[in-house]
């Protein structure tokens, strides 16, 4: 039974050792639970998106340039204004109104692409051309979603 017995020059101090695999235990779960944390839900992404298109056509029926343009990333530029001017004045018979949001697909983190169908109720305008086939193009930034398509002039994103 004497050889069960260790040595008191081999002592192994069992309470830190306890205590550091307690430590790192709940360093490694904390740590994985951040990691998970910061990637976003696709569901949750896609409600998002949904969420600025609605926030651009409620600007866009309001004729607010600058509630417009938050929604545009900043490599855009500044688009509202031209977007806005483009649809003339602001009357109760012409709105702009989604009619789906389909396909949308994360390319990554950072980026998006969704078909945004509009149309207009009212007066048809002739300088906006509606083109059910069109696939939006979005980016996440610090501040959320935005609008971030590729051409650059106002021109390319409601087909002015």
């Amino acid at each position: 039974m004497s050889h069960l017995m260790m040595h008191p020059g081999h002592h192994v101090p069992v309470r830190q050792t306890i205590v550091l695999s307690i430590a790192v235990l709940v360093t490694n779960l904390a740590l994985v639970w951040f990691a998970l944390s910061i990637q976003s839900d696709p569901a949750d992404d896609a409600t998002q998106i949904r969420t600025l298109v609605e926030h651009q056509i409620d600007a866009l029926n309001e004729r607010d340039a600058a509630a417009l343009q938050l929604t545009y990333c900043r490599q855009q530029g500044d688009v509202a204004d031209s977007i806005v001017a483009a649809l003339g004045p602001r009357t109760e018979d012409l709105t702009l109104r989604v009619t789906r949001i389909t396909d949308i697909q994360r390319i990554g983190s950072t980026l998006a692409t969704a078909h945004v169908e509009l149309e207009f109720t009212g007066p048809d305008l002739a300088a906006i051309e509606l083109r059910p086939d069109t696939v939006s193009m979005f980016r996440k930034g610090e501040t959320g979603w935005q609008m971030c398509d590729p051409g650059n002039a106002p021109a390319d994103l409601l087909h002015v």
